[in-house]
């Protein structure tokens, strides 16, 4: 991107006028490297549609006047949010709250090329924030839960060396026994310890999207990246639905 295109969108991102419309927000929630930037691109060119990347980033999360209070284990490098205590769920659920009613200024952008002055509706990138799937839905969010398949994504973990997130659902063993097994949470820190990086890539897939496929309790859209990419005409029409 030139010098001339980010200040155009530094310019454009400090003049929309956000008013929160009549329809819901859109909460887009994938896992690291499951096709989410492509997904998101989509849905936000869409008329009057504002376009936050990924706001439980640590870099991104903010109030008018302060940081979102959250411990510094939740927001720092991995930002993963999964065993949240009390506090830290209702400071999470006021700043959505608050977003959904268009209070607060986020530090999104506009997708379209030719994006009208106003915007009414918003569409969050979630990565490693599906366990709140159920939260976003009961504060009137519309959920699309996007899948990618473990090999895939695992292979794209590995080729950009990122960190994979199963060693800090491990850390939290008190947590994952209401999820999984002794025998499965002793399998999962023997890979930790002894695997290789596919199989920790394997394993922090299966971290990051067991509770929106097996125990979320809301109804969500889900979107498999595959189907997309094999038959876009047919699910794109879905999204556009």
């Amino acid at each position: 991107m030139t010098y001339f295109q980010t200040t155009a969108r530094s310019v454009k991102r400090s003049l929309i006028n956000y008013r929160q419309g009549t329809l819901p927000n859109i909460a887009l929630i994938a896992a690291v490297r499951g096709g989410s930037t492509l997904i998101g691109d989509m849905l936000a060119v869409q008329k009057g549609m504002w376009f936050f990347d990924e706001p439980f980033a640590y870099r991104h999360i903010e109030w008018p006047g302060k940081q979102m209070q959250l411990s510094q284990e939740k927001i720092g490098e991995s930002s993963c949010f999964f065993d949240l205590n009390q506090a830290e769920e209702e400071e999470i659920r006021r700043y959505m709250g608050l977003l959904n009613q268009g209070a607060v200024r986020t530090k999104g952008t506009a997708r379209r090329p030719h994006f009208p002055l106003r915007a009414d509706r918003v569409c969050l990138k979630i990565l490693r924030g599906a366990w709140l799937i159920d939260m976003f839905a009961e504060l009137g969010m519309q959920n699309l839960f996007l899948i990618r398949h473990p090999a895939a994504q695992a292979l794209s973990l590995m080729r950009l060396d990122w960190r994979y997130s199963a060693s800090i659902y491990f850390e939290r063993p008190e947590f994952l026994a209401q999820y999984f097994s002794s025998a499965q949470i002793e399998y999962g820190n023997k890979i930790l310890a002894e695997g290789s990086n596919f199989q920790k890539a394997i394993l922090s897939w299966i971290c990051d999207v067991i509770y929106p496929l097996k125990y979320s309790k809301q109804v969500s859209c889900q979107l498999f990246y595959e189907h997309l990419i094999d038959q876009p005409e047919v699910w794109i029409q879905y999204l556009c639905e």
